[in-house]
């Protein structure tokens, strides 16, 4: 066992966060895959081409606005409580779009998945940074991050084989719950972060 720490480079006490934040970047990837998907499917589908230099427009105002006046003034002393709340938020409503299929609400979940997408992976980011220091974050942050990779090959490979099968609405609905299981990894992640970010 100590020959595969030394072989990825990480110690005894790094092994538990390194692997849930491996999951993490793990389910994170496949969110991603799965709501890019769909979106663009479901979009170019029903709309044509001409609109995508609005829906590229929107999302880019819609994030701007979102970091500017709401994530950059999180307390960080809330930070755990707000991640969980945020998380459930982004379920109910992931879910939604995924209960409700109409024509409709298509352009508001190319959108929601921009918006979605870009928070997401800042509070990835930010349990990272709270569960190393930047010393530990040299050695550890490419075995951790390499759960995304590993995600991008399966899924992404796959991608094609699973549209075909499964409707998808229904994918939107499981990638809600995928969002659901984040939840429980943050959990877990909040037990190593490092007293002095707060």
């Amino acid at each position: 066992m100590n020959h595969l720490f030394k072989i990825l480079n990480i110690k005894p006490n790094e092994v538990l966060p390194s692997f849930i934040l491996f999951s993490h970047s793990f389910l994170l990837v496949i969110i991603f895959i799965f709501s890019k998907t769909i979106r663009d499917t479901l979009f170019l589908t029903q709309f044509e081409k001409k609109w995508l230099p609005i829906m590229y427009l929107l999302s880019s105002i819609i994030i701007w606005i979102i970091i500017k006046f709401i994530w950059v003034k999180r307390r960080r002393e809330n930070f755990i409580n707000d991640n969980y709340k945020f998380y459930i938020f982004l379920f109910l409503v992931t879910l939604i779009f995924g209960i409700i299929k109409n024509y409709y609400f298509i352009p508001a979940y190319y959108l929601w998945v921009e918006v979605v997408t870009i928070l997401m992976g800042m509070v990835y980011w930010d349990c990272a940074t709270f569960s190393f220091n930047n010393l530990q974050a040299k050695r550890v942050f490419p075995l951790i991050t390499a759960g995304g990779s590993f995600a991008g090959i399966l899924i992404g490979g796959s991608m094609s084989f699973i549209i075909e099968r499964i409707d998808l609405y229904n994918l939107i609905i499981i990638t809600a719950f995928f969002m659901l299981a984040i939840i429980f990894i943050i959990k877990c992640s909040t037990s190593f972060f490092n007293k002095q970010h707060f």
